[in-house]
């Protein structure tokens, strides 16, 4: 009979090490777009939402506020499927793709998509 291995502590730390260094080697910004994990979302009581992703975003073509984040307005076509978009993947841990609008003050996006 076989027996199944059992993980131990260093074995689990190392894979969330790996998982950790993987994800983090996978983000990356361009002047357009960046694709990366989300790191927070911040809605405000006026309808806008302020995006960070976890990887450096200064390569962004677009003035991003003085903390970092891109911008979702409430007047921006498409702002509430833009969050809902969001807010999913965050919850689901999963990269995205999200392309900005070049030249934008405070640095908006344009649209966004699933990484893998």
């Amino acid at each position: 009979m076989i027996t199944p291995l059992k993980p131990s502590a260093s074995h689990l730390c190392i894979a969330a090490m790996l998982t950790i260094y993987v994800t983090k080697a996978q983000a990356a910004c361009s002047p357009n777009a960046c694709e990366a994990p989300i790191d927070q979302l911040m809605p405000f009581a006026d309808g806008h939402v302020r995006v960070w992703l976890d990887a450096d975003m200064s390569p962004l073509d677009c003035t991003l506020t003085g903390d970092g984040a891109t911008v979702i307005t409430a007047s921006d076509p498409g702002a509430e499927n833009i969050y809902s978009f969001l807010l999913s993947a965050s919850l689901a841990n999963r990269n995205v793709f999200v392309r900005i609008t070049n030249g934008s003050n405070p640095c908006s996006i344009g649209y966004v998509k699933f990484d893998d």
